[in-house]
């Protein structure tokens, strides 16, 4: 009953903590599916976390996609342009078809059990349900916007304005999503989208996470790519679900996306390069973050309960790094639980009430 009720809540409003790309045309008609083919392998290749499978890192993402765009649909008149994810899922989640109903009545996963190797990721961004899908909620959220005359690019004010409202709706819900949590997700939005970063959320009942890294074994910690990441088929990895209904505690990290694509912060996280879309309808591990297991044993992957892999070697390139010695190893692990304490914030106290 909690499960359809929480359900319910995401079909009014969903919350999410990193950035969107929205597509619109300046003459107001809506993207069609030819355009849509070059948008989203622009978007794909340019926008972190899936630009990462490329190698691809851009300080400025719309600036490069519109250049892109200009470039290879001249005279269209598309452009690229942020918009909170809180916002674009928010609105999403009460997108209606009918070729699919309401997202949540897709329940097919085409995540097979045995685990895939980067270019599987790669191709799962390019299943001809989820890019139908996209350019609909793309056109979708367009529409709405134009409807309600809020201009682009969208104004932190005016994303403000549009997550009270949704907001408040969402509070007649029994199991719903809470108004002080939709404001502070666009602020954290802003926030990561002014400083070049990507935010990864966690419901949690252990504070030590990051400050008491002497004490806590060499672990993965699991992290959501958004707030709401696992919500149709994965309550288990939604950190909002887990936070509100079992820990009333969470907390976001900031990850550069410069240093986790060129930097050390790929030996420290798996940041899935997967579509939003994907992550709402993900199943099993490698739709979600994780920091990674450090390890002297090449063969060794620890923390995890897979019965249904085959093949543990497979998941290495992924969530394990090798270390000489024990010692080496839990100094790497220190440093990643070291990142965490001097890069998270404080999203839900624990002392909030349902």
């Amino acid at each position: 009953m909690l499960k359809k009720l929480f359900y319910a809540g995401l079909l009014i409003f969903s919350g999410i903590l990193h950035a969107e790309t929205l597509f619109n045309k300046k003459d107001g008609l809506p993207i069609t599916s030819q355009e849509h083919q070059v948008l989203y392998k622009i978007m794909l290749e340019t926008q972190f976390p899936m630009s990462a499978a490329y190698g691809n890192y851009y300080e400025d993402e719309i600036k490069t996609m519109n250049e892109k765009i200009s470039k290879q649909l001249p005279g269209s008149g598309i452009e690229a342009t942020f918009i909170p994810t809180v916002l674009y899922e928010a609105i999403a989640f009460q997108f209606k078809d009918p070729n699919y109903g309401y997202l949540g009545d897709v329940d097919t996963i085409f995540f097979p059990k045995s685990i895939k190797p980067l270019e599987m990721l790669k191709a799962e961004n390019l299943f001809p349900l989820w890019v139908k899908l996209h350019l609909r909620i793309n056109n979708y959220i367009a529409k709405r916007l134009q409807t309600s005359k809020i201009p682009l690019p969208l104004l932190s004010n005016d994303a403000l304005k549009i997550a009270k409202n949704l907001g408040d709706k969402a509070l007649d819900v029994t199991f719903g999503i809470y108004v002080q949590d939709v404001i502070r997700a666009v602020l954290i939005e802003y926030q990561a989208y002014n400083t070049g970063q990507f935010v990864l959320y966690r419901g949690s009942n252990y504070i030590d996470d990051f400050q008491n890294p002497k004490d806590l074994p060499n672990r993965s910690i699991s992290y959501g790519n958004t707030l709401f990441s696992g919500a149709m088929h994965n309550l288990g990895a939604c950190p909002y679900w887990y936070m509100i209904s079992l820990t009333k505690y969470g907390y976001v990290i900031f990850i550069d996306k410069k240093q986790y694509v060129q930097g050390p912060l790929q030996n420290m996280f798996y940041i899935p390069p997967l579509t939003t879309i994907i992550g709402w309808f993900g199943e099993g591990q490698l739709f979600h973050a994780r920091t990674k297991i450090v390890s002297t044993d090449p063969k060794l992957v620890s923390g995890f309960h897979w019965p249904d892999i085959q093949s543990p070697e497979k998941v290495l390139p992924f969530y394990q790094i090798k270390a000489s010695s024990p010692e080496e190893s839990q100094q790497i692990f220190n440093q990643i639980l070291q990142y965490i304490k001097d890069h998270h914030l404080i999203f839900r106290e624990r002392k909030a009430k349902l």
